[in-house]
């Protein structure tokens, strides 16, 4: 891997259980050389930041605005186990809206460590500058206290390219890398 670039691998457990867990986790990454290279694809991670979940049923919305052109690969969603429901809704800049992933009936048991990855032929998700992604994730918060991080978050993650440097963006707000 050569100096001054960033890779990103993101792989995370948090255990709120009262069991040990044991995990393992692999990568198998492979070289080619650049000039074999037309676009470099990347991440990006669109994050609610660090939710308040009352008591009773909760919603949370947040937008995320594309800066530059791209097509879109693959998208996922991410939440633990009080989550019940997930959508991602692409607004382009003409104010059209299209549902682009659906998990009406989210799985506590299964989708926060099998997510649902809604894959995309070349060309068949393009995003221009401007457009945005709104990610809203239903909880149902059981208890009488608020639930937050790391019991639960909102995560929508995406990969597209052309993307030079991985794209992070919590509650509107991008971070720069």
């Amino acid at each position: 891997l050569e100096e001054e670039k960033q890779y990103v691998i993101d792989m995370h457990y948090i255990n709120t259980s009262d069991k040990i867990l044991v995990v393992q986790n692999g990568a198998n990454l492979g070289l080619m050389p650049d000039d074999e290279v037309d676009f470099y694809a990347g991440s990006a991670q669109f994050d609610s930041g660090p939710p308040e979940i009352t008591p009773g049923d909760y919603t949370d919305s947040f937008d995320c605005e594309w800066h530059q052109d791209a097509t879109v690969l693959s998208i996922s969603a991410h939440m633990h186990s009080a989550g019940t429901a997930f959508y991602i809704d692409h607004i382009k800049t003409d104010g059209t809206i299209k549902r682009i992933h659906s998990i009406p009936e989210w799985e506590p048991s299964v989708h926060p460590y099998f997510p649902i990855i809604d894959s995309y032929d070349i060309g068949e998700l393009e995003v221009e500058e401007g457009d945005i992604f709104r990610t809203t994730c239903d909880w149902y918060n059981p208890t009488d206290g608020v639930l937050g991080f790391p019991a639960e978050m909102c995560t929508t993650a995406v990969v597209a390219y052309p993307l030079d440097n991985p794209i992070s963006c919590i509650d509107g707000v991008y971070l720069e890398w």
